[in-house]
């Protein structure tokens, strides 16, 4: 990718901007790196036009999505492996718990 100013006609604005979630429609007649001023943090992915793409470090703590010439829309979402590995074990102990309940509750009743 290029290097240097941003080319002439290029540009991005952003479509949708949440704790969890950003879109950035972007043009630019050259592939570049689309950087946006929010921190790298594991759980991030992102996506140009539907397809995944990889979410870069870009100066020490930005997010940065490789981006090709022409249009795009640049998708990233937010999702957190800790809260999703904590409900599954959550709901495991749960359904545990339940069965040696209803365990306990049947050998009583005999």
């Amino acid at each position: 990718m290029p290097g240097g100013e941003l080319a002439a006609g290029a540009g991005a604005h952003i479509v949708e901007y949440g704790p969890n979630a950003l879109t950035v429609e972007t043009e630019s007649p050259t592939a570049t790196l689309l950087v946006v001023s929010e921190m790298f943090y594991p759980g991030w992915e992102a996506r140009v036009d539907g397809q995944g793409a990889r979410i870069h470090l870009t100066d020490f703590l930005l997010r940065g999505v490789a981006v090709p010439a022409g249009r795009h829309r640049v998708e990233m979402r937010y999702r957190a492996p800790a809260a999703r590995n904590g409900a599954i074990i959550s709901a495991l102990s749960l359904g545990c718990l339940l069965t040696l309940a209803c365990l306990t509750w049947r050998s009583r009743r005999r």
